[in-house]
């Protein structure tokens, strides 16, 4: 511990804590905080949506990609899904 700590610790002990009666503690605690209104604004004034621009170029690339892919393995789910349909209807007429 370097002297600037040991002063630090003196100047604590030094002072004294503030006297506070119960009183007064639980006046000042049941006091709610004062309500604030807000600005008032025009309802035209509000912020405009954010209007995100549609990307170019490798992006756009990259998006029409990603949405082919997308559309490619739903068109794959969709008929793995008729072939297996098919499948159970042929297997249970033959039963």
């Amino acid at each position: 511990m370097g002297r600037h700590h040991t002063a630090t610790a003196l100047v604590e002990l030094a002072v004294p804590a503030p006297r506070v009666s119960p009183e007064s503690s639980a006046a000042l605690r049941s006091a709610p905080f004062p309500v604030i209104p807000a600005p008032r604004q025009a309802p035209e004034a509000a912020p405009a949506p954010v209007v995100v621009p549609e990307p170019r170029g490798w992006r756009a690339r990259r998006a029409a990609k990603a949405d082919a892919a997308a559309r490619r393995a739903q068109a794959v789910a969709v008929a793995h899904a008729q072939r297996r349909a098919r499948q159970v209807a042929l297997a249970s007429l033959t039963d």
